[in-house]
């Protein structure tokens, strides 16, 4: 059965601190997740949080251009950039960053903005008023900051239009924090070991993507076990997050892998066990269904 409870903090606390109710997973901010799990650790409540993350995208020299600014207008802008996996930081190689700019700039400006009930768009609203005044604070406050408006910035209604920001590094709300919105802030790197600097710089994560012709130079990064087009193992030097190492692949395989837990991204886990247990089958095989559980077995065994 399900309930839906529609209401605000009220509604949420009074969940955690309900003595019927033994476990709660809470998806949203860090500061309303924080709450939650003060309460829960006040009621004996196991919580499990899903909170923000403000992922980065590292494009190395060698990258094809046109399908890395697709796949990264796709990362930055889907569902108008309101979800914790979004791009929130494009680091990008100096020698190819200007037109990386260009050509992503382009890309957001040929968007279109909308109501996708009744049209065809590519992005459709922010979730409601405050949120979108939200996400303009932070792209007019990173501008007073010193960074670069090259696409989008202006919104009408709910409807903000994709946004590209050059400049807006370390110490810019957009680069700093997570924005929840369809906002891209570009800044250059000259070194891999600075591109890694640069991405582990956060209190947040969740997620890295890198985008290279060359899966060694994704590989150099950090111990990695290729996959196909991807890498799933714990790199040593990238703290606290998984990458995505591509091989030019199709824009509908980019993934941003996803490493859960620690400081702003939330807990994930009860009583000291993993939520989601890692599968045990053979990678090779795929599609492999799961076996049905135990009870369902001796449920079937007694239909005649």
């Amino acid at each position: 059965m399900l309930h839906v409870l529609p209401g605000g903090g009220d509604i949420g606390s009074a969940l955690v601190t309900n003595a019927n109710v033994q476990a709660v997973s809470f998806t949203g901010s860090t500061k309303a997740g924080q709450a939650a799990g003060e309460l829960g650790g006040r009621h004996f409540t196991q919580v499990q949080l899903e909170l923000g993350g403000n992922n980065a995208l590292i494009v190395m020299s060698d990258a094809d251009l046109d399908l890395t600014v697709a796949a990264a207008a796709c990362g930055s802008f889907f569902n108008a950039g309101q979800g914790c996996m979004v791009i929130g930081r494009h680091l990008v190689h100096e020698s190819i960053y200007d037109e990386y700019v260009e050509k992503l700039a382009a890309t957001a400006d040929g968007l279109t903005v909308g109501n996708p009930a009744t049209d065809d768009v590519d992005l459709g609203p922010i979730i409601d008023e405050r949120q979108r005044d939200k996400i303009h604070s932070r792209v007019t406050s990173s501008v007073t900051a010193g960074a670069t408006l090259r696409a989008g910035g202006t919104y009408e209604g709910l409807f903000y239009r994709p946004t590209v920001l050059t400049g807006a590094g370390p110490g810019t709300p957009a680069y700093d924090n997570e924005v929840f919105g369809p906002v891209a802030p570009v800044i250059r790197f000259a070194t891999p070991g600075e591109a890694v600097d640069l991405a582990s710089d956060s209190e947040y994560g969740l997620d890295l993507s890198i985008m290279t012709a060359d899966i060694g130079t994704g590989l150099e990064m950090g111990p990695a076990h290729p996959h196909r087009y991807r890498t799933h193992q714990r790199p040593d030097r990238l703290r606290r997050r998984e990458r995505a190492i591509r091989r030019d692949a199709p824009l509908r395989q980019l993934s941003t892998l996803r490493r859960r837990g620690g400081e702003h991204r939330g807990i994930h886990g009860h009583a000291g066990s993993p939520c989601v247990r890692p599968c045990r089958t053979n990678r090779s095989r795929r599609n492999v269904r799961p076996p049905p559980c135990k009870t369902r077995r001796r449920a079937d065994a007694r239909i005649p």
